[in-house]
């Protein structure tokens, strides 16, 4: 015979992992500068009980061992400088491509990235995990008449999840700043073998009652 508590604790379980998830902004805007003490990173969050630290790396365009990068974070977003001098705040990839890491405290689903600085020319963005490797190269398109001229990358839809995520400036034309960020926490989705399960608790649960009823 069924036991009703626990046909409700599974039942539950099974059908709360279908609930909706609210999409978490973070902006990164502010004047809190290049920042060129200790590791260099800038702390966002908790908010909806999410953080990310964000850190900066450089190279030069023959692979060469990681420049020393700041970060640093502006009215119009997040920016690098590193040590050999490239003459801007901005990630690009004139002469040492830049890159922006940011590091959740949990695993994330990305939904939208806005960008700064995108000129009407058209720059692009690579998308690395969290060794480094390619996820998407995406060409951003202006979408402000004035400056910083924002641009939304969305990517929802295409399940880019993680904890860990490098944003890169991977030619030399290419410059923007990271402005801001929305996640999901990510979900795992029920297997077919946990929804049957769940119907299947459902049913004894409906059983039981019509039993109780008679």
């Amino acid at each position: 015979m069924w036991n009703r508590a626990a046909l409700f604790i599974c039942a539950a379980a099974v059908l709360g992992t279908g609930a909706a998830q609210a999409v978490t902004v973070i902006d990164f805007r502010g004047d809190g500068g290049l920042d060129t003490d200790g590791e260099s990173s800038y702390s966002f969050g908790p908010v909806d009980g999410i953080t990310v630290k964000a850190t900066a790396t450089s190279r030069d365009d023959t692979n060469d061992p990681q420049q020393t990068a700041w970060i640093g974070q502006y009215s119009a977003g997040l920016g690098v400088t590193n040590l050999a001098g490239d003459g801007s705040d901005q990630v690009d990839g004139s002469g040492w491509t830049d890159t922006i890491w940011l590091e959740f405290n949990k695993e994330v689903t990305i939904t939208h990235i806005l960008f700064s600085y995108v000129e009407d020319d058209g720059d692009d963005v690579w998308l690395l995990d969290a060794d480094g490797n390619e996820i998407g190269d995406y060409d951003l398109t202006q979408q402000s008449n004035n400056s910083p001229y924002y641009s939304w990358l969305n990517l929802s839809g295409e399940g880019v999840t993680g904890d860990t995520f490098g944003f890169n400036a991977p030619f030399r034309s290419d410059s923007w700043m990271l402005a801001e960020i929305k996640v999901e926490p990510h979900v795992i989705v029920p297997t077919p073998t946990a929804a049957l399960a769940g119907s299947i608790l459902l049913g004894g649960l409906a059983l039981r009652r019509r039993r109780r009823r008679a």
